[in-house]
Order: structure tokens, then sequence, then C-alpha cells
């Protein structure tokens, strides 16, 4: 099964999210691979 951290999230928690975490990198992989659907480990 596909782990989907963000699937809850609205786009507003979203770019809280983002706001908040700009500059970690493994955070912004997460959500980039997740937007683009495919797997998160």
């Amino acid at each position: 099964m596909t782990k989907r951290p963000f699937i809850q999230k609205g786009i507003e928690e979203l770019e809280a999210l983002f706001d908040e975490r700009r500059d970690d990198a493994r955070f912004l992989q997460t959500l980039i691979d997740e937007l683009a659907g495919e797997d998160v480990k």
C-alpha cells in the first residue's frame, strides 16, 4: 500500500506546510512525489 501523508490535507494546509518547510529537501521531495502521483517512501 502506498503511503500518502498529505492525502487528507486541503490546499490551504499544503500551502502553509510549504511556507513553513520550504528549505526541507526531504519534505519537498515527499510533497512533489505525492502531487505527481508517485509512491512515497
